[in-house]
């Protein structure tokens, strides 16, 4: 029975994480528009530094979990926070021009940058607090319990980081195109605060 309950939980634990790596985010954004700029292995060291950091910030959650829960100004004030910060990122990424700029003089983002976009990325801070919350003790709960989760979590981040990589550097003709890139990115812009407005609203209800 246990058995039959651990699989549900990694199902739900799945399922859940596939809608965030599916969303745009500033994860998978980064990723992408960074590769198609600079090329796929420019990537490596931004995304690990995004894994430190994404490994990190669970144990934090895993730590924090249960007083954001007995705190409900706490979890109000993160989730606006959360909100806030996804449709400032959104904004930014409808106004990229890439094909406006100098290649020569577009930043390269390293493991710092990539270390640190974790602690400010309020969509992760949303979608980790959500499943440490109701799914760990499905996961055994306490320590040992978040340990699991954060391993899954975690490795199926990384592989679909990679991917998104992979498409960015293969789809750096279309970023840098003067014809699709002002309507490319206004897309992208407009999807991520079309999320934003979805979790605000989700986390009102």
């Amino acid at each position: 029975m246990g058995h039959m309950v651990g699989l549900a939980a990694v199902g739900s634990l799945l399922a859940f994480v596939a809608i965030g790596l599916i969303t745009p985010g500033p994860n998978n954004l980064t990723a992408l528009i960074h590769s198609g700029l600079h090329g796929f292995r420019s990537n490596f060291p931004l995304i690990f530094g995004m894994a430190i950091g994404f490994i990190s910030l669970q144990f934090v959650v895993l730590i924090l979990v249960d007083f954001i829960n007995q705190n409900n100004t706490m979890s109000i004030v993160l989730h606006w926070i959360g909100v806030s910060f996804i449709l400032i990122i959104a904004l930014v990424i409808g106004r990229l021009r890439p094909h406006k700029l100098e290649r020569q003089n577009l930043p390269r983002l390293g493991f710092k940058t990539g270390f640190s976009m974790q602690w400010v990325n309020g969509k992760e801070w949303g979608f980790v607090t959500i499943y440490m919350v109701t799914l760990l003790d499905d996961f055994g709960g306490g320590f040992e319990g978040g340990i699991l989760i954060i391993g899954i979590v975690s490795s199926v981040c990384v592989m679909a980081i990679l991917v998104w990589s992979y498409f960015g550097a293969n789809l750096e003709q279309y970023m840098t195109d003067p014809k699709i890139a002002p309507k490319l990115f206004p897309i992208l812009g407009l999807a991520l605060a079309g999320l934003g407005i979805i979790i605000g609203l989700n986390g009102v209800s």
